[in-house]
């Protein structure tokens, strides 16, 4: 009895699902449909495809040079931190340090406990 109502009600996940995949494609579709005949009925303005060439490529160069500069040191900067602390972490030295401290710590709580279960 429990299998088939499980059964159903993944039917009708299924079922419902597929209803509204659909719904949303043919919601798509013609929303691309309207985009299509919206370019289609408005002309480009004289000169509207130069708009893009006022700026002079030297300085796209430049520019895109820069970019690529602060990128590079970003991640340099990135790369030397994550190292740093990846060998923070896995220290050896640090690692013993702080299990002593951590169990000096336990020691303690563990000794305070004992004095208030007493």
């Amino acid at each position: 009895m429990k299998i088939y109502t499980g059964l159903f009600i993944v039917g009708g996940l299924v079922v419902v699902g597929t209803s509204v995949y659909l719904a949303y494609q043919k919601k798509q579709s013609n929303n691309a449909k309207h985009t299509e005949e919206q370019e289609q009925k408005e002309p480009l303005m004289v000169g509207q495809s130069d708009m893009h060439s006022e700026v002079p490529t030297a300085q796209i160069q430049k520019v895109k040079a820069e970019v690529a500069t602060s990128v590079v040191e970003r991640h340099i900067d990135a790369s030397e931190t994550v190292r740093e602390s990846m060998s923070a972490i896995f220290s050896s030295d640090d690692a013993e340090k702080m299990i002593t401290e951590n169990t000096e710590k336990l020691d303690k709580i563990r000794k305070e406990l004992d004095d208030i279960l007493e």
